[in-house]
């Protein structure tokens, strides 16, 4: 998961530093219709003020995406980090055992409790996992 985030950045700052390159240098543009020698090119279509807006634009969309990725991983962390009480009941004989794990710490019929016990279930137990009360 980790690797796919920094994945993200690595790729997303090689594009923002070729642009930042390539911005200094003058760039020829020619759009499909020709246009007579005297008409504005590029540089004169766009106003300073409509740059700014749209520079201004482009690092707000940022930023909230930003913020919002920021605030996913928080919330899955935390949640990972939840205190759960799991109870393994055997089919058979009806017997009970509660332990306490992390949610990130189940894994299938598997589980490691808090205090380092790695528990696997038997074909013929059962597990509860019991929500924590807010």
């Amino acid at each position: 998961m980790l690797w796919k985030i920094f994945l993200l950045l690595l790729v997303t700052g090689g594009v923002f530093l070729a642009g930042k390159r390539q911005g200094g240098r003058e760039v020829a543009v020619r759009s499909r219709s020709s246009h007579a020698p005297g008409s504005p090119g590029l540089e004169e279509r766009f106003s300073e003020r409509s740059r700014l807006i749209l520079r201004l634009a482009v690092i707000l969309s940022s930023a909230v995406v930003v913020a919002a990725l920021l605030y996913w991983l928080f919330g899955a962390w935390r949640e990972g980090k939840e205190l759960t009480q799991i109870r393994v009941i055997n089919a058979e004989t009806g017997t009970v055992i509660t332990y306490q794990a992390n949610r990130d710490a189940i894994h299938g019929r598997a589980f490691t409790t808090l205090d380092g016990r790695q528990v696997t279930l038997a074909d013929v137990e059962r597990m509860e996992i019991v929500a924590p009360t807010p």
